[in-house]
Order: structure tokens, then C-alpha cells, then sequence
């Protein structure tokens, strides 16, 4: 699973530059949004890790929503956005913060 979701993630890096006007999604980021990626990735994401591999499948599968947002144009993003209230992402990041905050012994 790991190595499938760096794979992704290296993918959808491609032609992400911070001095650039976003470019929309391309025809593969467009069929994974439509086969569910963005829950398959949180899903990923909200699992608990205590391993190496699983955490960096965890981290991959987060920024690659980072740079699905960077790289969408406005309607795209907006999208995006409305998928991930859907699957609770607020409350997911306000947990990790909390972990990060008070993390458990």
C-alpha cells in the first residue's frame, strides 16, 4: 500500500510550482477523484500508525490533498473542499492537533 501511495503522490506532484498559477487537474487526478481517492485517503490518514511504513502512507496520502489544492483551479478546489467537509476533515485535523498538543504516553 505504501508504495502505491508515494506512487500517487509523486504523480500528482507533477507541475506543481509555488510561483505557478494552478494548472486544473488533469485527466488521471480526475479519475481518481471520481473512483473516491480523497476518502480512500483519509481513510488512510485516520488509521492508527505505529510503524514506519503505515505513518509515511498516512503522510503521502495527506499531502497529496495539499497538492490536489494547489493544483485545482477555483471550481476544482471548491469541489475538493466541499468532499473533504464531507468526510469530516475538520475534525481530523483538530484531533491531530490535540494529539500534537497532549500526546499520549
Amino acid at each position: 500500500m505504501e508504495f502505491f501511495q508515494k506512487a500517487i503522490h509523486d504523480r500528482l506532484a507533477v507541475g506543481i510550482h509555488a510561483d505557478q498559477k494552478p494548472s486544473g487537474f488533469d485527466i488521471l487526478v480526475d479519475i481518481c477523484l471520481e473512483s473516491g481517492i480523497v476518502k480512500t485517503f483519509l481513510q488512510i490518514a485516520k488509521e492508527p500508525k505505529i510503524e514506519k511504513w503505515p505513518a509515511l502512507a498516512a503522510h503521502f496520502a495527506l499531502h497529496s490533498v495539499c497538492m490536489l489544492m494547489r493544483k485545482g483551479t477555483v471550481e476544482e478546489r471548491e469541489d475538493l473542499l466541499k468532499e473533504l467537509l464531507e468526510h469530516d476533515i475538520v475534525n481530523f485535523c483538530l484531533d491531530v492537533g490535540r494529539f500534537y498538543r497532549d500526546p499520549v504516553a
